[in-house]
């Protein structure tokens, strides 16, 4: 048994799963004086350059991408889908001979209820 496949045994029995979670309020709009450095430096958004999260078919309740605490975050994909389109964002990710990535793959392979990205309002 390879180590792909020891992971998607574990990950099938589980709920609620979270990609990335991203909570420390980062965001272009602050300057690192407020955390107690003397030369302040303009932060920048978080910036996620390639996602690329499979849950599979037996996970649910998934959310790729959680912020948090006003964290801003850019989430891009250069990857191109089993479909053929370029920088596509999915959950979707199917293992046979090589990996493949995006709405294209086996309708059985699929999760449920899975939300790609979610911001939770924060009152600054």
């Amino acid at each position: 048994m390879n180590y792909t496949m020891v992971l998607h045994l574990l990950i099938k029995f589980l709920k609620n799963n979270v990609g990335v979670y991203a909570s420390s309020g980062q965001r272009k709009d602050l300057k690192t004086d407020i955390i107690g450095q003397t030369t302040p430096v303009t932060l920048n958004d978080l910036n996620i350059t390639n996602l690329n999260i499979g849950v599979g078919p037996h996970a649910k309740y998934t959310t790729l991408v959680y912020a948090d605490n006003g964290t801003v975050v850019d989430v891009a994909n250069t990857n191109t889908s089993v479909l053929g389109v370029a920088s596509t964002i999915s959950d979707g990710q199917l293992l046979d001979t090589d990996n493949k990535w995006g709405y294209g793959v086996a309708y059985d392979a699929l999760s449920d209820y899975t939300t790609i990205g979610y911001a939770k309002r924060n009152i600054w």
